[in-house]
Parts: C-alpha cells; sequence; structure tokens
C-alpha cells in the first residue's frame, strides 16, 4: 500500500496501534460505520496491516517530537516575556505605547536579532534554574539516605518527614491530622497518622 493511502487512512479514521493478548493490531477511532459497511476496505487494511502499523509508530513519534518542541519553544517565550528590565542589554528593543500618566512606555518592539539575543538570555536563566533544582532534588536524595544510613546504623526509626492535612476518619471530631513518615532500619518507610482532637 502507498504511504499517501496509508496517511490517508490514518487521518481519516483516526487510525491506532493496540495491544490485545500480546499482539499488535489497529483500531479506528472515527468514522466507525463507514467501515463496518465496507469490507473491502477493511480487508485492504488487514492486507497492509504491517505497513500501517509502521506508519502510525512513525506518525506518533513525529507528533511526540513537534509536540515537545512546541512546549521547548512555548517555555523559551514564556521566560523571555518574564525578564526583567534589569536582564535586558540596554539599547535593546523600540519602545512603543507612551502612557502620558506614568510618564513611561508601556510596550517594548523587539526585531528578529534582539529575539535571537533574549532567547540566548532566557536559555542562560533557564539552564541555571534547572541546575538548581537539580541540585535540590540531589540534595533531598542526600538527605533521605543519610536519615536511612542512621536509621540502619541504629537500628531505631528515624524521621523523614512531618506535615499536616485534613482528617481522613470521619469517626474523628478532628480537622487536621499530623502525618510522619519515618525511615525504617531495612529500608522501607512507615507513615503515622495522629488526629489533633
Amino acid at each position: 500500500m502507498k504511504e499517501e493511502r496509508i496517511k490517508e487512512l490514518y487521518e481519516r479514521y483516526q487510525l491506532r496501534v493496540e495491544v490485545r493478548e500480546g499482539e499488535e493490531g489497529i483500531t479506528f477511532w472515527d468514522n466507525r460505520d463507514e467501515l463496518a459497511d465496507d469490507p473491502a476496505l477493511i480487508a485492504e487494511i488487514r492486507a497492509a496491516k504491517p505497513e500501517i502499523i509502521a506508519f502510525i509508530k512513525n506518525a506518533k513519534k513525529v507528533e511526540k517530537e513537534i509536540e515537545e518542541k512546541e512546549k521547548a519553544d512555548t517555555d523559551l517565550l514564556r521566560c523571555i516575556s518574564k525578564l526583567s528590565y534589569k536582564e535586558i542589554p540596554k539599547g535593546l528593543g523600540t519602545k512603543i505605547n507612551y502612557n502620558k500618566d506614568f510618564n513611561c512606555y508601556t510596550d517594548v518592539s523587539y526585531n528578529q536579532e534582539e529575539m535571537a539575543i533574549l532567547a540566548e538570555i532566557a536559555k542562560k536563566k533557564m539552564a541555571k534554574a534547572q541546575l538548581q533544582k537539580e541540585q535540590i532534588v540531589n540534595a533531598k536524595e542526600e538527605e533521605i539516605a543519610n536519615v536511612f544510613a542512621e536509621a540502619k546504623r541504629t537500628g531505631k526509626d528515624q524521621l523523614l518527614e512531618k506535615y499536616s492535612e485534613p482528617c481522613n476518619d470521619v469517626n474523628e471530631s478532628c480537622d487536621i491530622d499530623i502525618v510522619c513518615v519515618y525511615a525504617l532500619s531495612d529500608g522501607t518507610k512507615k507513615t503515622t497518622r495522629s488526629h489533633t482532637c
């Protein structure tokens, strides 16, 4: 079957790959009634099943890549829009919309070259934020590992975290429970809940 025909079927019937009993098959998400009335079309699809499945998988991969690129672009634009005036080099942009009441410009327009400069600034800012986030996660994981090591060394439960949340027992007359999570010497966690009645 030609790729143009597979693409036409893929788009018209919203074809999907589904696994049933360990075997890949094709499902239809749109225009099912049309398919039910056309045994020749069903036979055509069955005959080209491996090609259609390969096309669907590739199409999903391409769609995911496009989605990820769009998300990255959106994140970059969001970061650019949040740059403070101190982060933007002086002389960049054309000021527009002068506000007489506040004696200042309320908008700035950037050309393509200036947007590229802002994008680089935003990328560096995003990379720095990502690095800080990873450092926080690593520090938290290291702290948890240390608490488990202490529990193993002493053989006693060690407090990992303590927080409050709404009461989960309708029979209790309290609003808030105190939840404690302990690291046990065997490497597992234990959670206790205390009602604040």
